[in-house]
Parts: C-alpha cells; sequence; structure tokens
C-alpha cells in the first residue's frame, strides 16, 4: 500500500474577538463563555506542535474575528509577527547552545564517572575473599551505574534540543504564514482545522 504524502501546507482557522488577540492575550468574560487565555499565536503553535512533522513547511490561516479591524491594524500585526519571530530565533538558539554545552559538559563528567565505576568494576571482580554472588553484584553493579551515570548527557545531545529546533522552525513559518480575514459568522473553508 503506498504511503500518503504529509501535507506541507497546515490549514488552521483560528476564533478571534479582535485581529490583536493574534499577539495579546484575549480578556476572559466568563458569562458570556469565553475563557480562552491562550494569544492566538499560542494556539496556533500548539496545534502545530499535535501535528508537527519534518515535511511541514507553510501555515494558511483563515482568522475569523467578531469584528473587522481598523484600518492599519493588519500591518502591524504582520510587524509584530515578524520581530516576535526574531525574538523567538534569537532565544531559542541561546537555549540549543546552552544544552548541547550542558550535554557536553554532562557528557564528560558522565565519562569520568563510567570509567570509575569500570575500575571498581575490575577490582571488585578480583577480590577472591569474597562470595562469588557479591562479587559479581559489585562487579555488575558498577558497569550499571556507569552507563546509568552517562543517561543524562545522551539524553541532552540526542533528544533535549530537538523540540527547541521544532519551536524554532514554527515561528519561522508563523512570521511567513499566510492569513485570511473574515467575518466570524462565515463557515472556515474545508480542510481547516480550529485551533
Amino acid at each position: 500500500m503506498p504511503v500518503e504524502p504529509r501535507n506541507r501546507t497546515q490549514q488552521i482557522s483560528l476564533r478571534l474577538a479582535r485581529l490583536e488577540e493574534l499577539l495579546e492575550p484575549p480578556a476572559v468574560d466568563a458569562l458570556s463563555g469565553r475563557f480562552e487565555e491562550r494569544t492566538g499565536v499560542e494556539r496556533i503553535l500548539d496545534t502545530l506542535r499535535a501535528r508537527y512533522h519534518r515535511g511541514m513547511e507553510r501555515i494558511q490561516l483563515c482568522v475569523l474575528l467578531d469584528e473587522l479591524p481598523e484600518a492599519g491594524v493588519r500591518a502591524r500585526v504582520d510587524a509584530a509577527l515578524h520581530r516576535l519571530q526574531e525574538y523567538q530565533e534569537q532565544r531559542l538558539s541561546e537555549q540549543i547552545s546552552g544544552t548541547m554545552r550542558d550535554g557536553f559538559r554532562a557528557l564528560g563528567k558522565g565519562s569520568l564517572f563510567l570509567l570509575a565505576c569500570l575500575l571498581i568494576s575490575a577490582v571488585g571482580g578480583e577480590l577472591t575473599f569474597l562470595p562469588d554472588l557479591l562479587r559479581t553484584l559489585i562487579s555488575e553493579g558498577f558497569i550499571i551505574a556507569g552507563w546509568v551515570g552517562l543517561w543524562h548527557p545522551m539524553e541532552l545531545l540526542l533528544y533535549e534540543w530537538w523540540p527547541l529546533s521544532r519551536d524554532r522552525k514554527l515561528y519561522r513559518m508563523l512570521a511567513e504564514m499566510s492569513y485570511s480575514i473574515e467575518q466570524a459568522g462565515e463557515a472556515p473553508k474545508a480542510g481547516m482545522t480550529t485551533a
């Protein structure tokens, strides 16, 4: 059975009271049924993280507004999205660098710990005055402890930076996304997922 290619363009529908809520937290009004506290960008990111795949390239957003924006608001929102991407690019790059640096430091310490555990294991295995079971426990226990000491460095170097790198890509996509604005009473286009 052929594998269906994943969609490179993610289509999302987003309901907001005002276009500014794309970047600003909305006002919660429990009596009118408005409980959302996240900005539109946070809602989009949560949706994209849940559907993320390596081939994802573009976002097509349909913004359903309760009130249409005044002249000039869209240009300000577009500029703010680009500034947000620049800020997040720098912040996430620093976090990735810090994670890798911490990973290599931890790898150095973990390697020394592994070496010490291997030495203790070798010496413990040669202690003939101990019962065989105790020698085996010392020998194999220290080998296991040494490898467990490398768990955290490997986790940092292999896995911790992936979500940061993914988010950096998602912020780039946000800055370049195309979006349409429609009155809230209209139904979103077919294929759009609501965020």
